[in-house]
């Protein structure tokens, strides 16, 4: 009975010290220090989701704060747009950058590969970083709070989706963020679980808002299976830099589809 308990007790601390590991990594919400060896980063990708549904947390009820105070449109918009990256810490928006400058370079993979851990930003990261932002602004001008709903349940699904390639995909390098979560993952219950998140987050975007919803889920789809293909053409498979990117370009094109879609259906 005490090996039972004490087997249940291990399961337990490893659980919490996953959880604990997936905040620390992906966000700057404070949380106590955990024990980083491999054992306890075997269900990180679990708990990864969690961390969007914080974030979309924060930015509705910041969102109906904004409305509360009259907080002009344009102004609600960007503070809206910013409160992921603080959240977040800018680890994916990294990401991001460092693979625009890498496919911009048109270089060979394995030299796309060392641009991409190069700590030096490139002109065609800030070119990526002023599209995206400029989209996401277009997109959280004014949005309306059915689209809202829909895009803050989107924090959780891009996070899901970003945490299954991770484990699912091959890695293009053996070092890196990627490789030690994806090698230590335990990998067959992680997808099992991201997938269940995927179908949860689909039910309530569904909820939502039918038409945002619907695009909204489709444009996530559409992320999952086309940047997978880009990133084994373009690097050889993936890494936690692509991870980000996939992370970032999913957020802004379910944003993108949930406005226009709504706006056509209205």
């Amino acid at each position: 009975m005490s090996e039972v308990t004490n087997q249940n007790n291990k399961k337990s601390r490893t659980f919490g010290n996953s959880f604990r590991i997936a905040f620390l990594m992906y966000s700057r919400i404070p949380m106590p220090m955990a024990d980083w060896e491999a054992a306890n980063m075997r269900y990180v990708m679990c708990f990864f989701p969690l961390v969007g549904a914080a974030i979309g947390a924060v930015v509705f009820g910041v969102s109906k704060l904004c409305a509360w105070l009259s907080v002009p449109s344009l102004l609600a918009a960007i503070v809206l747009i910013f409160l992921p990256i603080l959240i977040s810490g800018g680890i994916h928006l990294d990401g991001f950058m460092d693979v625009c400058d890498a496919v911009g370079s048109r270089q060979e993979p394995v030299r796309k590969l060392e641009i991409m851990k190069d700590s030096h930003v490139g002109s065609f990261a800030v070119l990526g970083l002023f599209v995206l932002l400029l989209l996401n602004l277009g997109c959280w001008y004014q949005i309306p709070v059915e689209c809202l709903q829909v895009l803050g349940i989107g924090f959780v699904m891009s996070r899901a989706m970003s945490g299954f390639l991770v484990v699912r995909e091959k890695a293009a390098r053996k070092d890196g963020l990627n490789a030690m979560f994806s090698g230590a993952a335990e990998k067959n219950l992680t997808k099992v679980v991201l997938c269940i998140y995927m179908v949860v987050c689909v039910v309530f975007m569904l909820i939502a808002n039918i038409p945002a919803g619907i695009a909204a889920c489709v444009a996530a789809f559409g992320c999952l299976i086309a940047v997978p293909i880009m990133a084994k053409r373009q690097f050889g498979g993936w890494t936690g830099d692509v991870a980000g990117y996939f992370l970032q370009v999913c957020e802004v094109a379910m944003a993108i589809a949930a406005v226009v879609v709504w706006n056509v259906a209205a």
